[in-house]
């Protein structure tokens, strides 16, 4: 009836005739979720726009209003609980005639203001219908994601659809196990299966029955999503699949990729353990594609295969990679062996042959210079054919040319050295690689601008430089290994009288010998007389006796503090007693040495004339003071003299007067 309200009895909310007529309401609070009461139009419900809307003057839950905070886990929320047949109602009231009223943040049970004016209702889209005296404000509802069922407001059956609910709103732990039964999913037809769509889609579909005919096999779908086994459309590129056959390889089981099932097994090759087959006339086709994503360009980024035949590692030895170089994915290929007795597996420093972006290939060097470059030695056991696709005939020379090279006949320039004088355009370099090369037979060489023909079996016109040294045999006095012979002169030269010994000949004679140093020093025996035409000068530590005069003069020499300087009748008992001065070697001394050390000799004879030279010092000294002496001596002889004269004169002149 008109202006009938929401009452509660106790056990739920019913209609009630609104007790008109006395004092009209007034809305002094907040936060209530109703607009201060206007007498005109009565309240209008506040709602956020957010989730729940107000469309056509009924409230709605606002598309992906419903979140997951919006949802508890069990499926209630302010003023509404789940009963027991799963719908949501508002929560009952706790006395009669109680009403819900907005309290600023939840509805809230109320007393209802009685007796009041009686509100009005003019405005829309507040979710309310017009106010009626008697059975007050009615909740409106689109009927299709809200409904009131029994007097309660509820979310209808399959009223929120994924435009409702926000992405992430309802999850696992908001649908609880026991909920997911039978009931809840939609039935499929009889025999289908669920499966996954070609867009992702759990959907209920009708299966193809899996092949018999191979036990243990696993086979794959086509591009039309039928087993990779069967032949059912005109595009033959779809079948065969991916399959696995354990009875292939001679049941050592094998992988077959895209064959044509209509076939059979007939094209499935029974010597590989992986056959990839495609089916692109007049186009290259890449069967098998193996990609490293890098993004470097320093040679570092690299994708390959690894080859192994080891029985009981996971190791291999040999491998091919394709190593970027450039940008764009550009590198070279490289073939890779691993030579260490160990389970390391070949990495990019491992490079035998390499094969770069332009197309050089290099054999033992990773960066080729050339079309084809080889560090080390070729073999050819076939033939060898030029720019023109000639393999050559006997005694015919591979020559350059403009365009290339070409065989050319023997006796052409620059050809056969055996056979004809040539002339070098350029530098030559003839590895023996550690063989022989021996020139047989009687005539000589010559190098150089030789006035004539070369007199020996190498005459050369320059200078000969041996950097490992000159080898050859001992010789003797008569034939020297080394000989510099002139008009038939063949008895001079140098030979090893003994090991580790020079000898110089002379005329067949030994002049001159030199012996491995002994003692630091190097000996040189002169067979005969020495004889010196300038000046011969002594090398190696010289040691100049100055320690005599030092030794003498301050008593303290730095050079040789032991030094004794001896007196004349020391050196007189010792020559009496050896026959030599002191420090000087003995006659037999030098016979047993057979020479003497003339450095030292001559620093003992220095030591000796200096020893003289104090000698001579001091009896010089003793001379100056006995003729000191005998200058006083004469003086006084002098005047004693003087004084026997006067003597005799007086004794005169006395005996006269007598």
């Amino acid at each position: 009836a008109t202006d009938q309200i929401l009452k509660w009895d106790g056990d739920s909310w019913e209609l009630a005739t609104d007790n008109a007529g006395g004092t009209a309401p007034t809305d002094a609070d907040t936060d209530d979720a109703l607009t201060t009461f206007d007498p005109a139009t009565g309240y209008d419900i506040n709602v956020d726009g957010t989730s729940i809307n107000i469309d056509a003057d009924a409230l709605e839950v606002a598309d992906d209003g419903i979140t997951a905070e919006k949802i508890g886990n069990d499926v209630a929320g302010d003023g509404l609980n789940q009963n027991a047949s799963g719908a949501l109602e508002i929560t009952p009231g706790t006395a009669t005639d109680q009403i819900l009223k907005w309290d600023g943040d939840s509805w809230e049970l109320a007393t209802d203001n009685a007796g009041g004016t009686a509100p009005t209702d003019a405005d829309t889209d507040d979710a309310l219908t017009t106010f009626d005296p008697a059975t007050g404000y009615d909740i409106n509802v689109d009927d299709t994601t809200i409904e009131i069922s029994a007097d309660n407001l509820q979310v209808k059956g399959l009223g929120i659809s994924d435009t409702e609910l926000a992405a992430d709103a309802v999850t696992t732990t908001k649908i609880l196990d026991e909920n997911v039964t039978v009931e809840k999913i939609a039935a499929g037809a009889n025999g289908q299966v669920l499966t996954t769509d070609a867009i992702g889609d759990v959907v209920w579909a009708t299966p193809t029955v899996a092949p018999t005919s191979t036990p243990n096999a696993i086979f794959f779908a086509d591009t039309d999503g039928t087993l990779a086994t069967t032949e059912d459309n005109t595009d033959i590129n779809d079948d065969g699949g991916l399959a696995w056959n354990p009875t292939g390889r001679s049941g050592f089981g094998a992988l077959y990729i895209g064959l044509d099932a209509s076939l059979g097994t007939a094209r499935q090759s029974d010597q590989v353990k992986v056959q990839i087959m495609e089916n692109l006339n007049s186009r290259l086709a890449y069967p098998l594609m193996i990609q490293n994503r890098t993004e470097l360009d320093t040679g570092v980024g690299a994708v390959g295969m690894l080859f192994a035949t080891e029985r009981q590692g996971n190791f291999g030895k040999g491998a091919i990679a394709y190593v970027r170089q450039q940008s764009f994915g550009r590198g070279d290929f490289v073939f890779l062996q691993q030579q260490d007795a160990n389970s390391d597996n070949p990495d990019i420093p491992d490079a035998v042959m390499t094969i770069k972006n332009d197309g050089d290939v290099g054999i033992g060097i990773t960066e080729p210079t050339q079309q084809l470059h080889i560090t080390q030695n070729m073999r050819l056991q076939g033939q060898f054919f030029d720019s023109n696709n000639q393999s050559g005939a006997v005694g015919e020379v591979l020559t350059a040319t403009a365009t290339g090279t070409e065989w050319q006949a023997g006796g052409g320039t620059n050809t056969n050295f055996a056979e004809n004088d040539l002339t070098l355009d350029g530098d030559r370099t003839h590895d023996l690689a550690g063989n022989n090369l021996v020139f047989d037979g009687s005539g000589n060489i010559g190098i150089g601008n030789l006035p004539g023909a070369p007199q020996d079996k190498l005459d050369v016109d320059g200078q000969i430089r041996a950097r490992g040294g000159f080898a050859a045999t001992t010789g003797s006095e008569g034939t020297p290994s080394y000989g510099f012979f002139t008009n038939g002169d063949t008895d001079t030269g140098m030979y090893r009288p003994a090991a580790d010994e020079i000898g110089f000949s002379v005329g067949g004679n030994l002049a001159l010998r030199i012996d491995e140093p002994s003692l630091g020093n190097t000996v040189v025996i002169v067979q005969q007389d020495l004889e010196v035409g300038g000046t011969v000068t002594v090398q190696g530590v010289l040691e100049h006796p100055d320690y005599v005069f030092q030794k003498y003069f301050e008593g303290y020499s730095e050079l040789k503090n032991d030094y004794y300087f001896s007196n004349l009748k020391e050196v007189e008992a010792f020559v009496r007693k050896y026959h030599h001065l002191p420090g000087i070697q003995s006659a037999n001394e030098l016979k047993s040495k057979g020479g003497f050390d003339l450095g030292k000799a001559s620093k003992i004879n220095l030591e000796k004339i200096e020893e003289l030279f104090l000698h001579t010092i001091e009896q010089e000294k003793k001379i100056e003071a006995l003729q000191s002496k005998n200058t006083a001596l004469n003086s006084e002889l002098e005047a004693l003299k003087k004084d026997m004269a006067l003597i005799k004169a007086m004794l005169l002149k006395n005996e006269q007067s007598n």
